[in-house]
């Protein structure tokens, strides 16, 4: 009895070690993709007009363009600078300013709100942070993201690190995380809705599905009208693949839940 006992709890030892070294090996490639972000943003010298743009639609108050008055000194000199693209001490968490300014652009408001979210715990202060933090976040939901997506039409765990890796030690990956516009926030939706309707192709969950399509859908249109096209072909493919199967009712209301988001 005790050697059986024993043999039970050296085979639970195992298991709990073999579960305890996977998760380490799954939480290194977040660690060392957060490294390799905080490096490659860190190294940033000069910002690109459009990044100028993101923190200026996101927290000018007095239109979408940089003020600066002709023949006028200003003192400090970086005070036009500062104006455009920090956050003042009385208009903290203004959304109204966030949405007349889009409203004078063309993209969505949804990164411009959370990046003026960000900046107004900071006011009258700017960091390539601000706008960083957003990429970074977006960028490890999209890693997590495409790795539920490889091991659901796989199965396969060494092909999952393959592409992981793949993804992390990318250039395009960090230079898109380095560019501080809502790009990487556009990939975390469009990853997540291809995660979902990949999901939904051998099981139909309706609750749960309708809910995070409805998420992902809005979300993606909210942060780019890029996320509007992909979201229109992806839905045509899986409208398709329903159609084929003459799941007639389950078209429809699919059909029905993307046009209604």
């Amino acid at each position: 009895m005790k050697l059986r006992m024993g043999r039970l709890l050296n085979e639970e030892k195992k298991t709990y070690s073999a579960i305890f070294n996977l998760i380490l090996k799954d939480l290194l490639i977040y660690i060392v993709f957060g490294i390799l972000m905080v490096f490659v943003i860190g190294q940033k010298e000069n910002m690109y007009v459009d990044e100028v743009y993101s923190y200026g639609l996101a927290n000018h108050t007095e239109g979408s363009m940089m003020c600066v008055e002709e023949g006028y000194t200003y003192y400090p000199s970086g005070t036009p600078w500062m104006n455009y693209m920090t956050v003042n001490s009385e208009n903290r968490f203004d959304y109204r300013t966030v949405w007349a300014n889009q409203k004078a652009d063309v993209h969505p408001p949804l990164y411009y709100a959370i990046l003026h979210t960000i900046c107004s715990f900071f006011p009258e202060s700017f960091s390539l942070w601000f706008a960083g933090l957003i990429n970074i976040l977006a960028a490890l939901g999209t890693l997590f993201i495409l790795r539920k997506t490889v091991l659901i039409l796989t199965g396969d765990v060494r092909l999952q690190r393959l592409i992981s890796i793949a993804f992390v030690f990318s250039a395009g990956i960090l230079s898109a995380a380095s560019f501080l516009r809502m790009y990487m926030f556009a990939m975390f939706w469009v990853t997540a809705l291809t995660c979902l309707i990949v999901s939904q192709i051998g099981t139909y969950d309706k609750r749960k599905f309708y809910l995070f399509l409805f998420l992902c859908t809005t979300g993606g249109a909210l942060t780019h009208y890029y996320c509007i096209v992909f979201a229109v072909f992806i839905s045509v493919v899986y409208g398709c693949v329903l159609l084929c199967r003459k799941e007639w009712k389950k078209a429809g209301v699919f059909c029905l839940a993307q046009g209604t988001a």
